[in-house]
């Protein structure tokens, strides 16, 4: 057996209805995560939540013993005279259902607060999106769900509401769909109503699509080409001082092969001289060795 369940306080019944008022019936973990509604339902379950809400219907209902008192209902011709008066037959009675008048008031705050995920809200998330994403080429539906998703709380088919209200807003005239991605439409586009239009405007509309496409295509062609310019100026620059370098090295290989030459004519001339030297001195011995033998002779014989 599980531990006996508390019962309800008119704070948590209040905080359901105001739930069921902003979300509806059935979005039991909606009114959970709710800020407002969930610190005061934290120790209900989904199951819990359902439960007293049936009760609360089934009280509440046509004929029911406690429709009078907790929705504070006239009953008979008093009922008629309340909705003359403007009194909405739905209004809670605070003396009846609420104990604390303030408690009552913040209730009713809380639920005629508009909800956050209305079909017009979803125009706002959407915006918003591609304002801060800011993709230059546009955001793609992929990229705007998952930033809705990641921001506000929407229902689970909201992927699939997503593309009908992108091609609504296009209609509109406020976004521009450029390759597959919307952009926020900046006025070059008008809007088309909501009548299918005829053929020149369609026409028009494509020519101011392809416009918008075709714009960027200069000034990127600009860029390309200024950037391939000086690419091949400082190629012919770095060209230029090489072949520089390589005509002051030639230079210098050819004045060392000079003086190379110069040197190897020097020392030819030089071994020419001493063997033409040498040559001179040989004869000249013979002929002085020679003439000492001649005046050696006569002594020889007068000996």
């Amino acid at each position: 057996m599980g531990a006996p369940k508390q019962k309800w306080t008119p704070e948590e019944e209040a905080a359901l209805r105001a739930g069921v008022e902003k979300y509806g019936a059935g979005k039991w973990r909606a009114i959970q995560k709710d800020p407002k509604f969930g610190p005061v339902l934290k120790s209900r379950s989904n199951v819990d939540l359902k439960d007293k809400w049936r009760n609360l219907s089934a009280c509440s209902g046509p004929g029911g013993p406690r429709s009078s008192k907790v929705l504070g209902l006239p009953s008979g011709g008093g009922m008629r005279k309340s909705m003359d008066a403007g009194l909405s037959p739905l209004q809670i009675d605070p003396l009846g259902a609420f104990p604390d008048p303030a408690a009552y008031q913040e209730m009713r705050e809380m639920a005629s607060t508009p909800s956050e995920t209305s079909p017009q809200s979803y125009d706002d998330f959407i915006l918003e999106a591609i304002i801060v994403m800011k993709h230059p080429g546009g955001s793609s539906s992929a990229a705007i769900a998952n930033f809705v998703e990641e921001h506000h709380m929407v229902p689970p088919n909201f992927r699939k509401l997503l593309n009908a209200k992108l091609k609504a807003l296009t209609v509109q005239g406020k976004l521009m769909k450029v390759d597959q991605n919307y952009k926020i439409n900046t006025g070059s586009s008008k809007p088309r109503g909501g009548q299918r239009p005829d053929s020149d405007d369609e026409k028009a509309f494509g020519r101011d699509a392809k416009r918008a496409v075709k714009s960027k295509k200069p000034k990127m062609d600009i860029e390309t080409a200024t950037l391939i310019v000086r690419e091949s100026e400082e190629a012919s620059l770095v060209a230029a001082t090489r072949v520089a370098e390589a005509d002051a090295l030639a230079q210098e290989a050819e004045m060392a092969a000079r003086e190379l030459e110069t040197a190897e004519a020097l020392a030819f001339e030089l071994d020419v001289a001493a063997e033409v030297a040498a040559y001179a001195l040989r004869p000249h011995r013979k002929s002085r060795a020679s003439l000492g033998g001649v005046y050696c002779n006569p002594i020889a014989n007068q000996s």
